[in-house]
């Protein structure tokens, strides 16, 4: 039954996750891709990954291995097949099981590029100290890869999580990507997505500080 209500609660939280945002311009960070992962899109956002579900999957494996986390593309099952957002995109999002972690992933249904990344768990086990750690060095790692950071860059993304979780914000932004909070009775899931500079001058959210 808690199964059951934390795979709910994921697909209305994906189902809702399609916001606005505005970041800091790109130049200013002091975190900067070392290789493009993000290109421009029709959708909401205004942009998506380079990279299909297939392509994430099987590269994100191996850097999961220090969770015992296995990965696969078989893995992954569809929680709601056609949702079409305020642009007119029409897109799927995708759930895997992978122990007490759920991951969720949004793609394109025209090109099968990925829109967003999230992890999910059970709201109650985050607050186990050590879960908790963990589950936010997960997001700090998947964050670090989708955005096309250096490695070294994985305790900066692990600090924007603990903000999240800690903070009153539900969004944070860094560069042209949004760090998404969501959260109901059952679940907690911490979501990355890239955005346009349109949106970036035209929306304020609380920009996430390098100190």
């Amino acid at each position: 039954m808690r199964t059951h209500k934390l795979r709910s609660g994921i697909a209305v939280l994906l189902a809702v996750m399609l916001l606005l945002c505005g970041c800091q311009s790109e130049n200013s960070l002091k975190w900067k891709p070392i290789r493009t992962t993000i290109e421009q899109s029709d959708n909401s956002f205004g942009a998506r990954y380079i990279f299909t579900l297939d392509e994430f999957t099987e590269k994100i494996e191996p850097e999961l291995e220090s969770f015992d986390i296995k990965l696969s593309r078989s893995g992954w099952e569809i929680l709601i097949e056609k949702l079409v957002d305020d642009n007119g995109v029409s897109y799927r999002s995708y759930c895997c099981h992978a122990g007490t972690i759920t991951f969720t992933v949004a793609t394109e249904n025209d090109n099968g590029k990925v829109m967003n990344i999230g992890c999910g768990c059970d709201s109650a086990l985050l607050e186990d100290e050590d879960y908790r750690n963990s589950f936010v060095q997960l997001c700090a790692v998947i964050a670090q890869y989708a955005g096309g950071y250096e490695e070294k860059s994985i305790d900066f993304f692990a600090g924007v999580f603990i903000q999240l979780l800690d903070g009153e914000d539900d969004i944070l932004c860094y560069g042209e990507t949004l760090y998404i909070k969501s959260v109901d009775n059952a679940a907690t899931v911490l979501m990355t997505a890239p955005c346009s500079e349109d949106y970036i001058n035209k929306n304020h959210y609380q920009m996430i500080s390098e100190s």
